[in-house]
């Protein structure tokens, strides 16, 4: 059955060879359709069981009813035609059309239905979907019953899937079917004048991952793609008013949309067909009834194509940009803005970028490197010479090879760094690399806004009374100092302070004497410890000191009598004495504390007992008990 084909020469002696034939294909038609039918109607008789496939299996008895109709029809029209010998090409082409629009609609609704029945889990499944694939073999097997209606036996058709594995195909169409999350975003529009056609699709390409839109006619269709972004046109040869050849040639014609890939479907499978859609521009082609695998197939690869090509766009439109970037930045940028190609070698820079550096006149402007730049700037003292020491890395190679290679370093790296002028300016550099290789380098000066952030870290990090650092500084210098001396094995001791009195002078001279008082007693701890210490106020009118490399007991015992001398024991208020004392407690490391918490809580025991012992005292935690 699936090799049948018919071939007419309309004269005489033909006429009643012509006239069988035609009757053996109606004749073959019908008994597929009288199998086809019954089984619909067991169908609709299961779908108590199966209500949400009603709809569609009334689809299927409406599809039966017109496609018997228009069996009659045909059959009349060509016998009449034969009889009078004048039987053309495109009447049989029209005649194909039309009956295996109705064939599509048929299977295709069949086939909805099964791919559905995968996901269910109910009873009978089994049954109601050997019944519908049942209609989907006869269905199929009319196709090649159909093609048989042509006066040219030269064709070429496309094979459609028969029953032998129909079930394999619905199973890669479960498993493999769904396109995935680089399609989410991708539209689809289907122009097709069958209304049959449009939901099967719509509802297969939904299914498969897809937005879809619809349109009954070409002059809908060209009106929907001018209004809504499209990736890929399903495009019907045979409409009415515009046919499908029409609007490829209008798409292929316009600059919006010449880019949009276009798959022509048609009940039609001639070669002429075929060539015909793409000359004029379409992707592919793809005959009805569909194949669920090969019109994946074919959409997927369509779509990936579209993606590419919109990538490609993109980059060329993101290139043109960037150009324009880079053009608009060079006469008008305030900031530095230089170009450095593939070899760190200046191609071309602004004023802003000359004026802030001054070597890029000395060496000519544009040839040399950016370290020669580092170079003539140095010798020009344009870098902040003091940072260039804070940045020293590597001890024992020489300060300005160094800092020069350290500049390098950044660069080339992609992340923003900072450049301190010697007027005291901070530049940040931020770069930019180019597809060869070079590099777009902005200098923006951010003095306000490093001096902002250096405010708000200094503000975090201390007491906004005295100046002095934070409890938390505090912890965090103290953290440092065990981890410091754990690799040195260096000693070094802590020193907890409170003042004696001190709530005396807040409850009968108010707390702004009290204030007065910590910051006398700050100014005279900051002049008195070394430039290696760390003095903090812990909160209230308690102070801790780390002292590193303390030395010596006798050392110690010094430093203590330092600051009691420095703080003193009384503050002159407005030429009135306010009286107060000072307690310090010594602890050492390791002997009195293993870690930052232990060493500071043994510091502030020997606070307490020296606290005991009255007013400008101090003791070591080591002696408490002796």
């Amino acid at each position: 059955m699936a090799g049948t084909r018919v071939a007419y020469e309309m004269n005489e002696k033909n006429n009643e060879q012509a006239i069988l034939k035609t009757e053996n294909i109606f004749e073959k038609i019908d008994d597929s359709l009288s199998l086809i039918k019954p089984l619909a109607q067991s169908a609709k008789a299961m779908c108590s069981s199966f209500p949400q496939f009603e709809d569609d299996v009334d689809c299927i008895l409406s599809a039966c009813d017109l496609f018997s109709e228009l069996v009659i029809k045909v059959r009349t029209s060509l016998m009449e035609k034969i009889n009078a010998g004048g039987l053309q090409d495109e009447e049989l082409k029209e005649a194909r059309h039309d009956l295996r629009a109705k064939v599509g609609a048929i299977l295709g609704y069949s086939e909805l239905i099964q791919e559905e029945l995968m996901d269910e889990d109910l009873e009978h499944r089994d049954t109601y979907a050997k019944i519908l694939s049942n209609i989907g073999e006869h269905a199929k097997n009319l196709i090649p019953v159909i093609d048989g209606l042509r006066l040219d036996d030269v064709v070429q058709t496309e094979s459609y899937t028969t029953n032998e594995n129909a079930q394999d195909n619905f199973t890669l169409a479960e498993s493999n079917l769904t396109y995935g999350q680089q399609f989410a975003h991708c539209t689809v529009l289907i122009i097709d004048d069958s209304a049959y056609n449009r939901e099967i699709l719509s509802r297969r390409l939904s299914r498969y991952g897809v937005n879809v839109m619809t349109a009954e006619n070409g002059a809908k269709g060209l009106e929907t793609v001018s209004h809504n972004p499209v990736d890929l046109i399903l495009l019907d040869i045979m409409m009415p008013v515009m046919n499908g050849y029409e609007v490829l040639t209008n798409l292929k014609g316009e600059t919006a949309t010449k880019n949009i890939p276009v798959l022509m479907i048609s009940a039609l499978s001639e070669v002429d067909s075929i060539v015909r859609c793409i000359e004029v521009g379409a992707e592919d082609y793809l005959p009805t009834p569909f194949n669920p695998v090969v019109l994946h197939a074919r959409i997927k690869a369509c779509l990936e194509k579209k993606i590419l090509r919109d990538r490609e766009q993109e980059n060329i439109e993101k290139l043109d940009l960037a150009r324009q970037k880079l053009e608009t930045a060079i006469e008008s940028i305030e900031d530095g803005f230089a170009v450095f190609d593939k070899d760190q070698r200046l191609s071309l820079c602004n004023k802003p970028f000359q004026r802030l550096y001054p070597g890029v006149e000395k060496l000519g402007f544009h040839g040399f490197t950016y370290e020669d730049l580092l170079r003539e700037n140095i010798n020009l003292h344009v870098y902040f010479e003091e940072r260039r020491r804070i940045e020293q890395t590597n001890v024992g190679v020489d300060e300005e090879e160094n800092w020069i290679r350290l500049q390098n370093a950044h660069q080339k790296a992609a992340e923003p760094y900072l450049i301190r002028l010697h007027d005291g300016r901070w530049i940040e550099v931020v770069n930019s690399f180019t597809p060869d290789g070079g590099q777009v380098s902005v200098h923006k000066d951010v003095t306000n806004r490093k001096e902002d952030e250096d405010r708000l870290t200094y503000q975090a990090s201390h007491d906004s009374l005295t100046g002095l650092a934070n409890r938390a500084d505090f912890e965090s210098c103290l953290a440092s100092s065990f981890a410091s001396a754990k690799r040195t094995n260096e000693k070094f001791a802590v020193m907890f302070l409170d003042l004696d009195g001190f709530k005396s002078i807040n409850d009968t001279l108010g707390h702004e004497v009290g204030d007065q008082v910590l910051i006398y007693v700050s100014e005279a701890l900051k002049k008195c410890i070394r430039t290696q210490d760390r003095v903090a106020r812990l909160g209230g009118d308690e102070f801790a000191i780390i002292l590193n490399a303390p030395g010596t007991g006798e050392d110690m015992t010094k430093i203590a009598d330092r600051v009691l001398e420095s703080v003193g024991d009384h503050y002159l208020y407005e030429g009135q004495l306010v009286p107060y004392g000072v307690s310090i407690g010594i602890a050492f490391y390791p002997e009195d504390g293993a870690t930052p918490e232990t060493l500071l809580a043994s510091s502030d025991t020997a606070m307490y007992a020296a606290k005991k012992s009255g007013k400008g005292h101090y003791r070591f935690y080591s002696e408490i008990g002796k």
